[in-house]
């Protein structure tokens, strides 16, 4: 049943009965609005608005058109009031804490299609007790999905197992958590701090511990890593079978003669301008240069030649360290000899720290500048050494 607004009755010259048919009108009006209300009846097309307007009560299910953001719903005038509403577009319903209270406490983007219920708990007061999305997924549903995609609160960081299987999506990147890349197929590879595959590298000081197994990352070239004790050095690529090979090793020699260098007291660098061999690259013409702290042989032997004169009287060799000296033989006297040839040397155990450096010194005193210091593939003169401990 349907009630409307019926003509008012003709009026009377009582004004009392007239007063009292206007009055029974009025509320007869209001009555047949609450059935209507309450029987469920599709209302008049209602804009969108700051405050929506459904103060006409020509039904209780309504189209709401536009896209303007509805921040209130006006008063039905009765509380306790439900309504329906169905969204023509997309539009903003703002959350209020008591004016309109909507779920999760959130603002709602509307989609063309949405419907949702609410119920006037205090007069001009609303709360949505119902909001169904047109795909047909409720409002929570939505809301917690959001919480598992990136940046929500319980981001999922799965990987989504969708083909290609080496789907890149949520791969580690240095500017987000995430897992770890498709591995290459590469026992020498490994997960690199800028979440990328490669061989291992550093810098010389980077330290690796595990358990009670230390190491320190010394010379990325030759893939040398150093015990903390600095006693060995092993290379990242051979850590079975015989490991001397790969201790810094060096010799090197004069390969020709240097004429005329000292006699007159002239101290010279030997210049050992030739090697053998230097495993670990640690020699460059004249200086040895520790690669790690520790203990190290270092021999010399020098050729004179040319100490034909009476006048010389001394002749000296030393190794030159960054930490100290070490004077080796110091010959005295009247020193030429058979052929004025005579030989000096050298043997020291040295201790040097990282980065100090050896190189060798001679010096002939008593005449002129007229000594040579003999070289050639004999190795007459030469300098070696080695890491021990």
């Amino acid at each position: 049943m349907r009630y409307v607004k019926t003509n008012s009755p003709p009026m009377v010259d009582d004004p009392l009965v007239n007063s009292g048919l206007s009055i029974l009108n009025e509320e007869i009006e209001k009555m047949g609005r609450i059935v209507n209300l309450l029987t469920g009846k599709k209302g008049e097309d209602k804009p969108s608005a700051g405050t929506l307007d459904i103060s006409d009560f020509d039904g209780n299910y309504f189209d709401v058109t536009g896209t303007t953001t509805i921040t209130a719903i006006g008063s039905s005038g009765k509380i306790g009031t439900i309504i329906r509403l169905h969204f023509d577009a997309s539009l903003a319903l703002t959350h209020h804490a008591t004016n309109l209270i909507l779920p999760g406490g959130a603002n709602i983007t509307t989609v063309a299609g949405d419907e949702a219920i609410f119920i006037e708990y205090d007069m001009g007061k609303w709360r949505c007790i119902v909001y169904t999305k047109a795909n047909g997924q409720a409002l929570v549903l939505q809301g917690h999905k959001t919480t598992h995609e990136s940046g929500g609160s319980d981001a999922i960081k799965l990987d989504d197992l969708a083909s290609p299987d080496d789907n890149t999506d949520l791969d580690l990147s240095i500017s987000k958590h995430g897992l770890c890349p498709k591995a290459p197929d590469d026992i020498t590879k490994f997960l690199r701090g800028d979440a990328g595959w490669g061989i291992p590298a550093g810098v010389a000081g980077d330290k690796i511990e595990e358990g009670n197994s230390k190491v320190e990352v010394v010379d990325l070239g030759t893939g040398y890593i150093q015990t903390l004790a600095d006693a060995l050095l092993v290379r990242k690529d051979q850590v079975l079978g015989n490991i001397q090979p790969l201790q810094p090793a060096f010799l090197a020699y004069n390969s020709v003669t240097d004429p005329n260098v000292t006699g007159d007291g002239t101290t010279l660098t030997v210049g050992f301008n030739a090697e053998v061999f230097d495993q670990g690259g640690n020699f460059a013409t004249p200086t040895f240069t520790a690669p790690v702290t520790g203990r190290y042989p270092l021999n010399a032997i020098v050729r004179f030649d040319d100490l034909d004169a009476d006048t010389y009287h001394t002749a000296e060799i030393t190794l030159v360290t960054s930490n100290r000296n070490y004077p080796g033989v110091r010959v005295s006297g009247v020193i030429y000899g058979s052929g004025g040839v005579l030989s000096v040397q050298f043997s020291v155990i040295a201790d040097m720290d990282a980065n100090d450096t050896a190189h060798v010194t001679v010096a002939v005193a008593g005449g002129a500048k007229s000594v040579d210091i003999q070289g050639g593939g004999d190795l007459v003169t030469c300098f070696s050494g080695a890491l021990l401990c």
